[in-house]
């Protein structure tokens, strides 16, 4: 951590978003070890190094990585919401990143869970439709024909 933070800390490297994404991943290994109340503050500190990387170096190449782990922090706890926030924060900050088909479809499964089903299917389907080639295109094409078959 110490490490990477000193990369994040160097003002001409251009690994700086490098080193504060890997300083979130230390502490997300760390919180996946980790048992009881630490587990949650080291997933927190994850959390929030994930954070800097989207808000301080937004041209990293991580930043997409970061906004997943970020989202995927919110949904295992359930705060679809919130997840939502990110991924609307980043598709306006970000409109022609390169890993939005990402952000669609975890904004698609946030929707999902909360029974907002008709914006799920558009958010897949715009997916779909802006980025056919995407590896995860083909899964949301599955959901988009599932939400059809259930009138939505």
């Amino acid at each position: 951590i110490s490490l990477y933070s000193s990369i994040a800390k160097l003002p001409s490297s251009p690994l700086r978003g490098e080193g504060q994404f890997f300083t979130g991943e230390c502490y997300e290994t760390m919180a996946l070890k980790a048992t009881g109340g630490q587990s949650g503050q080291l997933f927190e500190k994850a959390f929030l190094a994930y954070e800097k990387v989207y808000k301080q170096f937004p041209d990293s190449g991580r930043v997409g990585d970061a906004v997943a782990k970020m989202a995927a922090f919110y949904y295992k706890k359930e705060d679809y919401a919130r997840a939502i926030d990110v991924f609307e924060n980043v598709l306006a900050d970000h409109p022609d990143a390169n890993f939005l088909d990402v952000i669609l479809f975890s904004y698609g499964r946030c929707l999902y869970k909360l029974n907002r089903k008709p914006e799920a299917r558009r958010k897949f389907e715009q997916l779909i439709n802006d980025y056919p080639e995407s590896e995860i295109a083909s899964e949301a094409n599955k959901i988009v024909e599932a939400l059809k078959k259930a009138g939505f």
